[in-house]
């Protein structure tokens, strides 16, 4: 994930920062 303002620019970027922090909250909460 990069936070260049033309990759913000191209893709909704509220919607991918959700979903990698969901993802990085479900791998985590399985490792527990």
């Amino acid at each position: 994930m990069t936070d260049s303002p033309v990759a913000a620019s191209r893709e909704p970027a509220p919607i991918l920062f959700a979903a990698c922090a969901g993802m990085a909250y479900w791998i985590s909460s399985l490792r527990v």
